[in-house]
């Protein structure tokens, strides 16, 4: 058995309930730094990437406190990954790469030889915007590793980085760890994006089927990313509690009328002519001009932020938003946007709901990999894979696509937060906001009555 799966059925078997389990492995960063602490600014020298967060506390998330569980299911995952990934590029120097003879027999040998530099040095190369190296990787592992074997790092890199190598290893390793990875796999008709991979919990993927039927041949030969490498932070955060951050979609998202569904999906919202207030137009085209202006002002410094303050900043303007006050700016289109009527309550549960997917993957991204970008505010872009391994090994702060991803989160949350807060403050459909509400700050599952917020939306 795989050992990612030997380890999940474990949870399953083995262990008791999460909810049972309420002890604290991590030292507790102090409260107060999580609203204090400036934009970029590097923590202190004691910081811990496997135990520590780079905002400065905890995110306020069950079991994101459990810093040995988070680790252990990060590593069994990228462990069974990696090793798909070293399978491709063992095909790819057997059948595809023959401009050297002498130079593959090596490359052959350092692969057979020396399999864990080959994993450092492919975690640091760039899929999509996503590196597959995080920081306690970086500093525990690969430095160390790339240090002592320099020529070997150099040759393995430049194999790495030409003909889209890399890419075209991880596309065969994606497609290898969903099809013959012994998970359970649904593959439901809607609802699933191309190529996305749906975490529903420990061991438990949703995929469309027509996406994973090409041959070994077809992937080995694809040279841009055919999957989002974020869809493992999702994969980390149902293996830790299916119960509170699996996908819930195919359960009870799909029995809603597609008018609330569309809400999820998304269309038109590069447009502007889908819903106004769906997920991916809020978080894509209206928070990020927000967030932009904020933190160009920082960066120019006209103005000062903590990552607490920011937040707040963008849930306040986003709750104006959805209460109809003001208008954002659209960026796809350049035209301001501005709601006819307040968001709904049940528009709110719906999108409140999708949140704590979202939300709680882009928090854990950090224990899993490196979030980049495409340009150099991503600070590993231009670098060589050895200088990426150095930066991460001592970085002490998130970088600009890391903060923009996660306080965009954050604030789009705590926007839902303040406008269910006014909801209740005005007698709007109280009994469905109460419900709302407790399941944004997770009260109803510490009472022991987890809600679904989708399934209260088919009744109200």
């Amino acid at each position: 058995m795989f050992p990612y799966l030997k380890f999940v059925f474990s949870l399953l078997t083995g262990s008791p309930s999460h909810k049972t389990q309420t002890t604290h492995l991590d030292e507790p960063q102090d409260a107060a730094a999580l609203n204090s602490l400036s934009l970029f600014t590097d923590l202190p020298q004691n910081y811990h990437p496997e135990t520590n967060w780079l905002c400065g506390g905890t995110p306020n998330h069950p079991f994101f406190d459990d810093s040995n569980l988070i680790q252990d299911i990060v590593r069994r995952i990228k462990e069974h990954l990696l090793n798909e990934t070293l399978e491709g590029c063992r095909n790819i120097l057997n059948d595809h790469y023959r401009q050297d003879e002498i130079q593959n027999k090596k490359l052959r040998r350092s692969l057979d030889e020396n399999p864990q530099l080959w994993k450092a040095l492919i975690s640091v190369q760039k899929y999509g915007v996503v590196y597959l190296a995080n920081r306690a990787d970086a500093r525990n592992q690969f430095l160390p590793l790339t240090n002592q074997n320099p020529a070997e790092t150099k040759a393995i890199s430049s194999f790495l980085e030409h003909d889209a190598v890399t890419i075209r290893a991880i596309n065969y390793a994606v497609h290898h760890f969903v099809t013959r990875g012994g998970l359970k796999v649904e593959n439901p008709t809607k609802l699933v994006p191309p190529n996305a991979i749906s975490s529903i919990g420990n061991a438990h993927i949703a995929v469309r089927k027509q996406d994973f039927l090409r041959t070994d041949e077809e992937l080995l030969a694809e040279k841009v990313p055919l999957w989002d490498l974020h869809d493992f932070a999702h994969l980390t955060t149902a293996t830790l509690s299916p119960e509170l951050f699996g996908n819930k979609y195919f359960d009870y998202l799909i029995k809603l009328e597609p008018k609330l569904t569309a809400l999820v999906r998304s269309p038109g919202m590069r447009t502007g002519k889908g819903p106004k207030v769906s997920d991916g137009l809020i978080f894509s085209e209206l928070l990020t001009g927000v967030f932009t202006q904020e933190v160009d002002a920082v960066l120019k410094h006209h103005k000062q932020h903590s990552y607490k303050s920011l937040t707040t900043t963008l849930a306040n303007t986003l709750a104006d938003y959805l209460l109809g006050r003001i208008a954002l700016l659209h960026q796809s289109t350049n035209t301001m946007m501005k709601l006819d009527t307040p968001i709904s309550p049940t528009q709110l549960a719906v999108l409140a709901q999708n949140k704590a997917y979202e939300l709680t993957a882009s928090e854990i991204e950090q224990r899993v990999f490196t979030r980049g970008g495409p340009d150099d505010r991503d600070p590993l872009h231009s670098l060589t894979a050895i200088q990426r391994i150095e930066y991460l090994a001592a970085s002490r702060s998130w970088t600009y696509f890391e903060v923009r991803n996660t306080i965009k989160h954050r604030a789009h949350k705590e926007a839902y937060r303040l406008v269910t807060m006014d909801y209740i403050e005005k007698g709007v459909d109280v009994e469905l906001c109460r419900m709302i509400l407790e399941s944004i700050t997770y009260e109803d599952w510490r009472r022991g009555e987890r809600r679904n917020l989708w399934s209260l939306c088919v009744n109200f």
